[in-house]
């Protein structure tokens, strides 16, 4: 009888540890609904003052901002109307390489000259003469690499003729087409 006595006793103990559990989820779910709208709401409110605060902050160096902005976006606009306007040929370049050409082609460039472009219609063509020696062979290979430059070429005149040593003068005349 003593144990069904202290059995009674320990289930009426836990239901009074029950009754406390029940209440505080209970609170908790009230405060879960009922007040985090609220405080969410609150939160958001401050969060929106904290931005506008932080513009106001930097309202005195927005007008130097803005100016390094504009500083840049010239700058950029300058560079692009540069790079459009550049000249797609530059002579000195084109110079090097014409010896270069010659020398693997066996011929001695002598004289390189680039005249100013002439426009013709929608393009502009860069005459160009060379004189050398060198052999038919060389002289030949010279011209075909003149032909697969990176350039729009056309020859408008070579001319060969035997000088007193065992090789051939020459000069040669090309045009190198570009748009502008």
């Amino acid at each position: 009888m003593h144990k069904l006595t202290n059995l009674c006793q320990s289930a009426l103990l836990h239901r009074w540890w029950l009754l406390p559990g029940l209440i505080i989820v209970l609170s908790a779910l009230l405060v879960r609904t009922t007040f985090m709208p609220i405080l969410i709401s609150q939160w958001q409110s401050i969060t929106t003052i904290k931005a506008n605060l932080q513009s106001v902050k930097n309202a005195p160096t927005l007008p130097i901002r803005s100016r390094k902005i504009a500083q840049q976006s010239a700058l950029i606009d300058s560079l692009i109307h540069t790079y459009k306007n550049r000249p797609r040929f530059n002579q000195a370049v084109m110079i090097g390489n014409l010896y270069k050409l010659a020398d693997s082609s066996k011929c001695n460039a002598q004289k390189v000259e680039i005249d100013d472009p002439i426009s013709v219609e929608s393009m502009h063509e860069i005459p160009i003469f060379i004189k050398g020696t060198g052999n038919y062979r060389s002289i030949g290979t010279f011209v075909a690499h003149i032909e697969n430059l990176p350039y729009a070429t056309r020859i408008r005149q070579l001319t060969m003729s035997k000088n007193e040593g065992q090789g051939i003068d020459f000069a040669l005349d090309f045009l190198v087409v570009e748009k502008p």
